[in-house]
């Protein structure tokens, strides 16, 4: 996870706080996989993915793909301040949950 820094943050039209992340993601398996990306915090955030629907992303077999997200705390909330959350990647199929262990402040 690489945060995005220019700029650092965005504030929306309703208040609401956005910062914006790059995601790697690596694919060992020589056939195509499904990750699903959730995020895990101490205050209510959105998770948004750039170009996507759903809260899934394909990366190709043996391949690596960078998927841009976004994460949204509501306008007057304490999240909107600094505070710990993690981003997840899930194969599916797969049966393996490595989250990503690193903290990242919003």
């Amino acid at each position: 996870v690489t945060p995005v820094r220019n700029p650092i943050y965005v504030t929306l039209s309703d208040g609401a706080i956005r910062n914006t992340y790059d995601l790697r993601l690596l694919n060992k398996d020589g056939v195509a996989r499904e990750f699903r990306l959730s995020l895990t915090a101490d205050q209510p955030l959105d998770l948004m993915l750039e170009g996507q629907e759903a809260q899934t992303v394909t990366v190709p077999g043996n391949a690596t793909t960078t998927q841009r997200i976004y994460v949204v705390a509501p306008a007057g909330s304490d999240a909107a301040g600094r505070g710990p959350h993690r981003p997840a990647a899930v194969g599916r199929g797969s049966g393996q949950y490595r989250p990503h262990a690193q903290r990242r402040d919003l």
